[in-house]
């Protein structure tokens, strides 16, 4: 079985509203960041106002966002009103070298110290996810997460999805959900610059704080052991996930 890293992510949900692409703003990241291979661009957030009368009177407002993005675009930074995604993506399963989880986690963690020099704002949750693509064995992957029912298992398979979330307690932290997907998947990739179909599974993994806890409690002081707590809990699930897969059971 071939397992390929095709993606990290790392988001925050809070109030984020005051960074906006304004001459100072702009100046800042640009002085910050672009040592670090990010350059500072703008994009749009779309968002639904409803008038008296939600189905007439429905009004897209778009509002101008800043997003940071290395050269080849493999690398993205994005800050919306509530949200801040930073995210890594696999742009080409041959020629791109994948940086190693571990640095992209100490990457995003220096990038949201360096913001909170300016902005410095306090989160209400953190999510993490890892996409991975697995190719090789589909019909004993498929059979060692679930067991169709026997019509389906004579039959070609089309689609199959297995999801599994639970609620995870951590010592000396916060519970936290954990969620594994995964799915068959037929889509067009990139691969030595040429699109080709891949035909595998695609597994994710995402941990993140609890929604129901709105809090404000996340900030300059506490959030690299949080990450880190969180970081530890998603490596034992893909560790045991892919420990799973490849035994004999």
């Amino acid at each position: 079985m071939k397992i390929i890293d095709q993606s990290y992510q790392i988001s925050l949900l809070g109030n984020y509203e005051e960074i906006i692409p304004n001459p100072e703003n702009l100046k800042f990241f640009w002085d910050r960041f672009w040592v670090k291979g990010l350059i500072p661009n703008t994009h749009y957030e779309i968002n639904l106002e409803l008038g008296d009368n939600p189905i007439l009177n429905t009004i897209a407002r778009s509002n101008p966002r800043i997003r940071l993005s290395s050269g080849d675009s493999s690398l993205n930074f994005s800050i919306l009103s509530t949200k801040i995604d930073f995210s890594l993506a696999n742009i080409d399963l041959d020629s791109f070298k994948m940086p190693d989880f571990y640095a992209f986690i100490e990457k995003c963690k220096d990038f949201i110290q360096i913001i909170n020099e300016r902005f410095p704002n306090k989160h209400r949750l953190i999510r993490i996810i890892r996409d991975f693509l697995l190719s090789g064995h589909d019909e004993d992957i498929q059979k060692k997460f679930s067991k169709n029912v026997p019509f389906f298992e004579k039959k070609p398979l089309q689609e199959w999805k297995y999801t599994l979330s639970v609620r995870d307690q951590v010592a000396n932290f916060e519970d936290l959900n954990l969620t594994s997907t995964i799915k068959k998947i037929n889509n067009t990739v990139l691969n030595n610059t040429k699109k080709i179909d891949f035909e595998g599974f695609h597994l994710r993994i995402d941990v993140n704080t609890i929604s129901e806890n709105e809090a404000y409690r996340f900030d300059g002081s506490n959030i690299n052991n949080s990450i880190d707590s969180m970081v530890n809990r998603l490596a034992k699930a893909c560790s045991e996930i892919f420990n799973y897969i490849v035994s004999d059971e």
